[in-house]
């Protein structure tokens, strides 16, 4: 534990990289013989790994109240709501009108073949988990 304290930011690091690609290597070695959904669960994980891994090691070198911090700004909303509404339903309103505009020309129907579960997952992993890590550095997007 005197490593972590004493090195956090290449214990982040050097974690980061060996959770996520053991998580990743059996989709580069093992390609085609892994199903689809297993494939997006290893995918989504490995995205993960650095937002998890900040809030533990967070924990660890700087203790519960760092944690409590840290955590409790992932429920500042410092933005109109408008905002929140908008990186939701842009993207939707996006690709409704890509289908919408394909189908007046004239065009095949579009099968993405993804449940709509797993978009909204697949959203919700993507827009929330790093925000808290950005805010801790200091980045402002």
């Amino acid at each position: 534990m005197s490593l972590v304290r004493r090195y956090p930011l290449i214990t982040f690091f050097v974690l980061t990289y060996a959770l996520a690609w053991i998580l990743w290597l059996p989709l580069l070695f093992l390609r085609d013989t892994i199903p689809e959904r297993q494939g997006l669960v290893l995918v989504l994980l490995g995205s993960l790994i650095p937002s998890a891994l900040a809030i533990v090691l967070t924990s660890i070198v700087f203790g519960r109240g760092s944690l409590r911090k840290l955590l409790g700004r992932l429920l500042i909303w410092r933005l109109n709501p408008l905002w929140y509404v908008m990186v939701i339903l842009g993207p939707l309103t996006l690709a409704g009108g890509m289908v919408a505009f394909n189908a007046f020309l004239g065009g095949p129907a579009i099968n993405v073949g993804v449940p709509l579960l797993t978009v909204v997952i697949t959203l919700a992993f993507f827009i929330f988990p790093g925000s808290a890590l950005g805010e801790e550095i200091g980045w402002r997007g």
